[in-house]
């Protein structure tokens, strides 16, 4: 299982660095230009798409196949991309919320009850990316699960371009724009659930579905 984790944070290293470079721009930006919602969400709907990316590599290099060969399962090879997922996607959401916290301390509007509130919601949009993406690649293959890949980037940015829009658009320099219109404690807990229920949903699911898949 080591090793399994080792061959694909190699290959995250080598293949995914444009990731890290749009997500360290995207930080810059949202430094000069403040607490934009879209500026700080996109960067976690990215990272939480380098799994789906491995697994298209995978299958480019016929890894798939070759694994069959190896003392490992193929709950141990789902595994991997899983925890992979949570291992970018976790550090990018704490700078994520430290950045959103420094935007609105800046502007004299820091609420903890609201950073607390965009931590949720940046970690339902880091994890739900990789839970809708992973189940339809594990079961179809990356080639078919491309179409899901797609889909859930544009709809995503769509969300969150559309979120940022509304912020912008709201009363006064400080109150939406800054993001204090978040949800409440109790909703923030409930969206830091879901996210986290399902993407273990999802998990299972890529369990189950690969151990059927013929390669």
């Amino acid at each position: 299982m080591k090793g399994l984790l080792l061959k694909d944070l190699y290959m995250s290293e080598k293949y995914c660095r444009v990731f890290l470079l749009i997500v360290v721009v995207f930080f810059g930006m949202s430094l000069m230009s403040g607490p934009g919602f879209f500026l700080l969400a996109y960067p976690c709907i990215l990272m939480g798409l380098i799994p789906a990316s491995l697994i298209s590599y995978d299958e480019r290099e016929k890894w798939d196949v070759y694994s069959g060969t190896l003392p490992c399962s193929r709950r141990q090879l789902v595994s991997c991309k899983y925890l992979v997922g949570l291992i970018g996607e976790l550090p990018v959401i704490c700078i994520t919320t430290v950045l959103y916290a420094l935007g609105l301390f800046r502007m004299g509007a820091f609420d903890p009850h609201a950073v607390l509130g965009m931590a949720a919601v940046f970690l339902l949009l880091g994890l739900i990316g990789p839970a809708a993406t992973l189940p339809f690649m594990f079961r179809f293959g990356a080639e078919k699960g491309r179409i899901a890949y797609f889909a859930v980037i544009i709809l995503l940015c769509g969300v969150s371009a559309a979120f940022g829009s509304i912020q912008g658009s709201g009363v006064g320099e400080n109150a939406l724009t800054a993001g204090i219109v978040m949800p409440q404690a109790g909703v923030s807990f409930f969206l830091a659930v879901l996210a986290v229920l399902f993407y273990a949903v999802s998990w299972r699911l890529s369990i189950a579905f690969y151990k059927k898949r013929e390669l």
